[in-house]
């Protein structure tokens, strides 16, 4: 795979000079559309939490596991969604980083740290698949 795509199934481009990260650019797409839809709809603040919890982050960190993007590229994309998406949350747009993140019991928004969901995505990958004898037990070992 040098100096083309192969399909969309592709994850990430080789280039001999760069990488582009063909995942971060879809799942930024797909979190600044569900923002944008969710901006102009008229929908109450709860349902827009409830979506984003269980529509928006399933949609956009499946398959991270499998995939290696750089922590530091994962937590842009991801800012950069929670960005456009706090005000269908009716949050105020200037809350830090680590407010967002924190639990409500620590009066934080409990927004989804990515890099914590992919390294508990790639431990549970560990954990079912270490003692198999299947393909991706190899893979892993």
């Amino acid at each position: 795979m040098s100096g083309g795509l192969v399909g969309k199934e592709a994850w990430c481009i080789h280039m001999p000079s760069r990488r582009l990260w063909l995942p971060t650019q879809s799942h930024s797409k797909k979190g600044i559309k569900w923002a944008a839809s969710m901006t102009a709809s008229s929908c109450p603040p709860w349902d827009a939490w409830l979506s984003l919890h269980y529509q928006l982050f399933p949609k956009i960190s499946y398959g991270l596991a499998a995939v290696s993007i750089p922590p530091t590229k994962l937590e842009t994309v991801f800012q950069s969604i929670y960005f456009k998406s706090l005000l269908a949350l009716k949050v105020n747009r200037n809350i830090t980083k680590l407010f967002c993140t924190l639990p409500y019991k620590f009066q934080g928004i409990d927004l989804p740290n990515a890099n914590i969901e992919v390294l508990a995505l790639n431990f549970h990958l560990l954990q079912n698949y270490w003692r198999m004898k299947s393909s991706i037990a190899k893979l892993l070992k």
